[in-house]
């Protein structure tokens, strides 16, 4: 927890040839100066230092951040992104035991990135040679998203990747773009958190930068954040974690097949088609990402906007419960079934619940902290 008026301090374990992430870590937090950020080095060099991870090394930096008393440790690097995810699991829940407080890592941040914003079908950015890229691609196949695109430099040594230009990132992220649904540039030694923000009005996806991700998560654990100049991750990743969030509750409570929440907020880059959040059961075809599916006929969006209250649809086996702000509707929930299924009070009721959390997380917008 945070110290009176000491502010809130994030502990890093940073591989110890990388000189990226450090400055641009700092960068990304110009504007919040409630938020420190502590770092202890690892002996790493080069980004096939498996054997190394979660040693003696690791555990000594660990319990120097937690001298510092930091509120969340965070291993900032990509390598469990092909040693995979139970790895750093197991270092993050190591980290967790020494310094008493929550954890992540960059890997497990970028997947969170791709869950809550339906990632599926993600770009590959690396300035690793191609085997490393395929191993990459497994493990994120393992996990959900598939690698349909990818670029690599080639390049085996970790202190060169800081060297690498921002023409040259940008480059990769562009050739790594062709149909996906979201760009990653991975690498925490990389420079790209600043070409992100400008390659996603360039390519009209999010670009995760692994720096920016991991600050993204780290802030997560403790203060989510709104951070503007930096992308969409750091500017509404906070929110889009709370909508979807809310979908995954709602389709516990309601024990539904799926559930969705559209939105219609131009400014936030949210239009009603497709769902801003959802969650479904096992076995079914999520639809976030899938632009075919026109979202609900006019006469029941004329009906929402009419009554402003949920609609028992049996012959879809779904209820729509509409979503307002300041008196305007700007959305509807939607919990669905395979199969016809009575729709019970307590289901109903969920509903309601869930349209004031999701109107209180909307109207709770405030200008981000980083103007």
């Amino acid at each position: 927890m945070a110290r009176g008026n000491d502010g809130l301090r994030l502990g890093m374990l940073v591989p110890s040839s990388n000189t990226c992430l450090e400055p641009v870590t700092y960068r990304l937090l110009g504007g919040v100066p409630e938020v420190t950020v502590h770092f202890a080095r690892v002996d790493v060099d080069q980004p096939s230092f498996g054997s190394r991870l979660g040693g003696e090394g690791m555990t000594t930096a660990a319990q120097q951040l937690a001298h510092a008393e930091v509120d969340a440790v965070v291993w900032n690097a990509s390598s469990g992104s092909w040693l995979g995810v139970e790895r750093d699991r197991e270092i993050c829940a190591n980290l967790s035991r020494i310094c008493g407080v929550p954890s992540t890592s960059t890997t497990l941040a970028l997947l969170e990135a791709c869950r809550i914003y339906g990632v599926t079908n993600l770009g590959l950015a690396t300035p690793y040679t191609a085997d490393v890229n395929v191993r990459i691609a497994a493990v994120y196949a393992e996990h959900g998203v598939e690698i349909v695109s990818e670029s690599h430099m080639g390049i085996e040594g970790n202190k060169a990747f800081a060297r690498i230009p921002e023409d040259a990132v940008a480059a990769g992220v562009r050739a790594a773009a062709s149909h996906a649904q979201a760009v990653t540039i991975l690498c925490t030694n990389l420079h790209g958190a600043s070409v992100a923000p400008i390659l996603e009005a360039e390519l009209g996806i999010p670009v995760f930068d692994s720096v920016a991700a991991t600050l993204w998560q780290a802030l997560q654990l403790v203060a989510p954040t709104s951070l503007t100049g930096f992308g969409t991750l750091l500017q509404d990743g906070a929110f889009r974690s709370r909508l979807q969030a809310l979908c995954d509750s709602l389709l516990r409570d309601t024990a539904a097949d799926r559930t969705t929440l559209h939105l219609d907020i131009p400014e936030r880059n949210l239009r009603g088609v497709l769902p801003v959040g959802e969650s479904v059961g096992p076995g079914v075809r999520p639809i976030r990402s899938d632009e075919t599916n026109a979202p609900p006929g006019v006469n029941v969006a004329e009906w929402l906007e009419w009554s402003r209250r949920n609609l028992v649809d049996g012959i879809q086996s779904q209820i729509l419960e509409p979503v307002e702000l300041d008196g305007a509707l700007i959305g509807w929930l939607s919990a669905q079934s395979v199969s016809e299924r009575a729709w019970t009070k307590s289901s109903q009721g969920a509903m309601v619940a869930a349209r004031q959390i999701a109107e209180e997380t909307v109207s709770s917008l405030t200008k981000p902290v980083r103007a």
